[in-house]
């Protein structure tokens, strides 16, 4: 990969199976990773998958955020293309 004439080595961190990814989203001890109608939550440290919360197929995740009390913020979309922000 080069960024202005200046070259990063990539390494594949995740070898776990991902379908689809939305967005990523990282603190001190988990990576979590967003797609459509899941979270997958990873240990920084080993990239070892830690939990997969799966969501209804009448929500459609846009993003989502871990916070510090092992909760989730996530952001979502109906069929209906109605969004809104939820708690889990």
């Amino acid at each position: 990969m080069s960024t202005g004439g200046v070259y990063f080595d990539c390494v594949k961190w995740l070898a776990g199976p991902l379908d689809h990814v939305e967005t990523l989203s990282i603190t001190f001890k988990h990576l979590l990773v967003t797609s459509r109608h899941r979270l997958q939550q990873y240990s920084t440290g080993t990239s070892k998958l830690v939990r997969v919360v799966s969501m209804s197929d009448d929500m459609q995740l846009c993003h989502a955020v871990e916070t510090s009390g092992d909760t989730f913020i996530v952001g979502y979309r109906t069929p209906l293309w109605h969004y809104g922000v939820s708690i889990m």
